[in-house]
This record gives structure tokens, sequence and C-alpha cells, in this order.
């Protein structure tokens, strides 16, 4: 089902990439809008500020997303990812090379079930990161760095 909605662009994720707002008056503004929402409600306001600095740039008197930000970027990766993330998926268990998987404890994309299967090869290793969401590498840094060191290491 995922591969139709994905395929006709009916995946909600999707039509909400393409009615983000692009354009707005003032940083604070930006900053105001992305606290509100709840996925941007965890990250520090110095990491936010980061980010908005990093996909923002000053264009006369507005500020406007960078290209490579831009909702019809995202609607691409949507829509791309959709369709081919099945067959990665489906793939991972032939995958031989050492993998980290780290998961948030919030909200995870990759959901339980799924996890489970994908630690039956013994190449990946799962790890979740405790109170965390979808975004946790900007909002917990130093922890994900970490985990990503610690696996390289061993």
């Amino acid at each position: 089902i995922w591969r139709f909605l994905c395929y006709f662009k009916a995946h909600p994720l999707i039509r909400n990439a393409k009615n983000r707002r692009k354009e707005f008056e003032s940083f604070q503004e930006v900053f105001n809008s992305y606290r509100s929402k709840e996925v941007f409600s965890r990250i520090p306001d110095n990491q936010l500020d980061q980010y908005i600095n990093s996909i923002f740039k000053k264009d006369g008197d507005k500020l406007l997303l960078y290209k490579n930000c831009h909702p019809s970027w995202e609607e691409t990766m949507y829509l791309t990812a959709g369709i081919k993330d099945f067959d990665i998926w489906g793939n991972l268990h032939r995958l031989e090379t050492p993998t980290l998987i780290i998961i948030p404890e919030i909200n995870p994309v990759l959901r339980y079930y799924a996890s489970k299967k994908i630690s039956r090869n013994n190449f990946i290793k799962i790890k979740i990161l405790k109170n965390s969401t979808h975004l946790f590498p900007l909002e917990k840094p130093v922890d994900t760095s970490e985990m990503i060191l610690n696996f390289l290491s061993q």
C-alpha cells in the first residue's frame, strides 16, 4: 500500500512537504514556528538555532529555505524512499558489513518488531537511544556520537 501511495504521491508526508512554508520574515519567526512543532520540541535552543541557520538564507528582507531543504526536494525524498525502502529493508538479511542502527526510543521510524527481525543478522547491531525521537542527532548529539564511536572502536 505504501508503494501505491508514494507512486501516486498520496503519501501524507509528501502532501505535508508540498505545503511546508518556504519563506519567513525573520529568524525569530522561523524559530517560533519550528519550536511549536512536536518534531522540534526536544531539540535544545542552540541546536535548533544552528539547524535553522544551516537551512535558511537571507534574501533581501526575507529568509528563504536553501534549495537542498526545499519542500520539492523533501517531496522527492519521501517519494523515492517510500518506493525503495521496501527493497532495502527486505535485503538487510544479506548485509555482511558491520552496521549500527540507532533507534530513537520515542516515535521510532523503525518499529520494534522490525528491529527484532533485522537483529537476527549478526553484522547488524541495534541500539536504542533513550528519551529521543526521530531527530535524535540534533536532540542528543553527544550521546549519538558516543554510540557511533563506541561501535567503530569495536
